[in-house]
């Protein structure tokens, strides 16, 4: 016999009872309440009631049966939710001893990443609360007549920026009991409910709206039904018009003219309600607004660029073994930093004046990065997206498994013979296959898991110079997503991989695929051992740069955002990043203009008072494209007359000078 605490409906609404002062006896299958007088009129109960949610019990013995749906639960759910839960309280501070200046820093370099710049502790770190905003709220879903739902949502930020925290972080804090008062004289961190509250807001609209996409599926076949059930009637009429009419005498013609313009009238309306009808939406119904205060230390440090020195500060969460997610110190943008000679910035603060990318590829604004696209409209293509979307939702992972979607291809040992940067990569003692293949499929695990929780892949686990690090700088965190051909406002639902060990000296491929918004991405990761610890250089969809979807059948969409489609970058361009995007782009596809990119990046002087930009864009990418085995027609490789002069000259020089392209990577 299922008990009281099995049926949710059942159990909420006794708690819900014994609140508001009601006397409540559990008997196992059934439970006696005494209701005070107030309750009892609200509610339309007798004093003394037994409550079952069990149909026999309640059948037999005459007890009201409160299941979900009732009238009694849903006027105590709506009274709860009026109420609605706000508040503060303080997590106790832990009885540890506190983390050293030392501690925190190394700590520091190892897990914020700023390019350029080396992390210095510039004081002893301060015990202080990190204020959390605690949001939470009632999502009604409604998809048709019959698909309608209610479904909790939560969402943590931080109460000073609106930054959302990792589920890691959170998880330190959910259910955990909380104190009045803060406990001992520690300082409170400042928060800033006019940006927190907004941010919030946005994270619970993002999670409904995804749910909401996911319902529009479920719902297209009961639409598709309808609508054919609505159009075979409709058909029927007006065939059985069409012969009348055509035995009907003159008088009658148009009268039965009219009879066909109306039924064909009334169609069109019926259908439009029926695809009203089945349209997915929600409404929000905010209940919960709670201020939490997590212990924390905060560490005065210094980004140190040569001799130039930059102040910012550390939020070290001891509880969750992590740092509070850092912001831009100039716009506040949640962006990796960069130490220029100048300043301490994300990469769109940190762009040289006059570098503001061109048309096609403007920097979106702050506003844009943060809307989500819905029921048609067009989301923002930029790479802050998914730090929220990708956050809601972990990894599903799955067996890995063999996709043979594309060959493997070998590269010839002999070409990495001669390339110093390649061989000093390359472990000096060769896994076993079983190695290598246990090693890539558990890299790929790790990293699609990083990027299905909103994620960055750590630095020290990615190629200096690698096209990997050139869409992270492109994309932020969602440069993975997009350089498969993932939308903006898709989320890594599961993932498949298998690696097929190389050749001594050749970097490992591991291949597979990513399930995302219910389609799927397939996906090849080259990898290698650096200083016996296995680092990624490049994500493509295939092994090979061209080797991208058709634009025709079910490909075409994703082959679209692979080549004209692309997301815009979030960072300013300077003027030859600006040709190889839009170029490598049109001609090629994302990562051959990904590869441009890296290439571009990695010179330590990117001025050349001799050649035009056109002619340095078509130098870099006749040099990628040359060491991938591409063939470019000559009015691909000549940008204009000057271009085409010194390409003929520089481009073998290219390859083992300035641009220093590995023969055995393409780049």
């Amino acid at each position: 016999m299922p008990l009281l605490t099995d049926e949710p409906a059942l159990s909420f609404w006794l708690r819900y009872a014994e609140r508001e002062g009601a006397l409540v006896e559990d008997q196992g299958d059934h439970a006696l309440v005494l209701l005070p007088d107030a309750l009892r009129q609200d509610s339309g109960l007798p004093e003394e009631a037994t409550v079952t949610a069990n149909p026999d019990v309640a059948r037999e013995d005459g007890a009201t049966l409160l299941i979900a749906g009732h009238p009694e639960v849903e006027r105590a759910a709506a009274a709860v939710l009026a109420d609605g839960d706000t508040g503060y309280g303080y997590l106790p501070w832990p009885a540890s001893r506190p983390p050293t200046r030392s501690t925190i820093e190394a700590r520091a370099r190892e897990l914020v990443s700023i390019e350029h710049g080396r992390i210095d502790a510039a004081g002893e770190p301060i015990a202080a609360y990190l204020p959390l905003l605690r949001v939470g709220a009632m999502v009604s879903y409604a998809a048709s007549l019959a698909l309608r739902f209610h479904e909790q949502e939560e969402v943590w930020v931080d109460a000073r920026t609106g930054t959302a925290f990792s589920e890691r972080l959170v998880s330190t804090v959910r259910g955990r009991a909380l104190l009045p008062v803060p406990d001992g004289a520690r300082r409170r961190l400042e928060a800033d409910l006019t940006a927190a509250i907004p941010a919030a807001h946005r994270q619970l609209e993002e999670r409904a709206l995804r749910r909401e996409s996911s319902l529009a599926s479920h719902a297209r076949r009961a639409l598709d039904t309808e609508l054919a059930r609505a159009n075979a009637y409709y058909a029927s009429a007006l065939e059985s018009i069409a012969r009348r009419r055509a035995n009907a005498a003159p008088d009658r013609v148009r009268l039965l003219d009219a009879q066909a313009e109306a039924t064909r009238a009334e169609r069109d309306r019926r259908c439009r309600e029926i695809e009203e009808e089945h349209r997915p939406r929600h409404e929000l119904r905010p209940f919960r607004l709670r201020l939490e205060h997590l212990p924390a230390f905060v560490l005065p440090a210094e980004v140190r660029r040569g001799s130039r020195r930059f102040g910012f500060e550390l939020t070290w969460v001891p509880a969750a073994g992590e740092f509070a997610p850092v912001r831009c110190p100039a716009c506040d943008a949640p962006e990796p930093l960069v130490a220029t000679r100048e300043r301490l910035g994300c990469h769109a603060c940190t762009a040289p004046s006059g570098s503001a990318p061109r048309a096609g590829v403007a920097a979106p604004s702050k506003s844009s990065r943060s809307s989500m696209s819905t029921r048609g409209s067009t989301s923002s293509e930029a790479g802050a997206d998914h730090e929220s979307l990708g956050r809601r939702r972990h990894a599903h992972a799955v067996p890995a498994r063999r996709v043979p979607d594309e060959p493997r291809a070998r590269p010839n040992r002999s070409q990495f013979t001669g390339s110093p940067s390649a061989n000093a990569l390359l472990p000096s003692r060769r896994s076993s296959p079983a190695q290598v293949k246990r090693t890539g499929n558990k890299l790929a695990f790790a990293l699609w898991d990083c990027v299905a929780n909103g994620g960055r892949w750590p630095r020290q686990k990615t190629v200096r110079d690698s096209p990997l690090r050139a869409l992270y700088r492109l994309y932020g965190r969602a440069g993975p997503l997009y350089a498969i051909g993932v939308p903006p406002s898709g989320y890594v639902e599961e993932m498949a991989a298998s690696t097929f060990p190389s050749l001594r000296g050749a970097p490992e491929l591991t291949v597979g695929n990513v399930k995302a918004s219910g389609h799927v991405y397939p996906y090849a990761m080259f990898w290698w051992i650096a200083a016996g610890k296995p680092v990624v250089g490049e994500i493509m969809p295939a092994p090979h740069p061209l080797a991208l979807p058709p634009l025709d059948g079910e490909t075409a969409e994703i082959g679209r955002r692979l080549r004209e489609r692309a997301p815009a970058p979030i960072v300013a361009l300077d003027p030859v990043a600006s040709l190889l995007w839009r170029t490598g782009l049109h001609q090629h596809g994302l990562p051959f203009a990904i590869r441009c990119l890296a290439v571009w990046w990695r010179l330590p002087d990117r001025s050349d008072p001799v050649l035009t930009d056109e002619a340095v864009a078509g130098l870099v990418a006749s040099a990628v494209a040359r060491a991938a085995g591409i063939k470019r027609a000559r009015s691909e490789t000549v940008a204009g007359s000057e271009a085409g002069q010194v390409l003929t000259t520089l481009t073998e020089q290219a390859l083992e000078a300035g641009l220093r392209i590995d023969p055995g990577r393409s780049w």
